[in-house]
């Protein structure tokens, strides 16, 4: 994937992909750091960690910090406005 697509061009294109996001809780679930783990296009990285940061706070009762890997996947279907007939 380049850096240089955009949701425009996004919409051109089939996309599957799955970005993992670490993810490390406090004790109350409350999200402590956020980074990813795998790359792609840096739409669907910013996409993955804005979804885990807004999905906080998890449950975590274990009572310590946890480190938690989230798979975020993205499939992207082309809208087929363009396409020649």
């Amino acid at each position: 994937w380049s850096s240089d697509v955009c949701s425009s061009d996004l919409r051109k294109m089939n996309v599957d992909v799955t970005i993992n996001v670490m993810a490390k809780l406090d004790t109350n679930g409350n999200l402590i750091d956020v980074y990813p783990t795998s790359g792609g296009d840096e739409i669907f990285v910013e996409a993955a960690l804005d979804a885990v940061r807004r999905a906080t706070p998890y449950p975590n009762e274990t009572g310590d910090i946890q480190p938690v890997e989230v798979p975020v996947h993205f499939v992207v279907q082309a809208d087929g406005e363009d396409e020649e007939e």
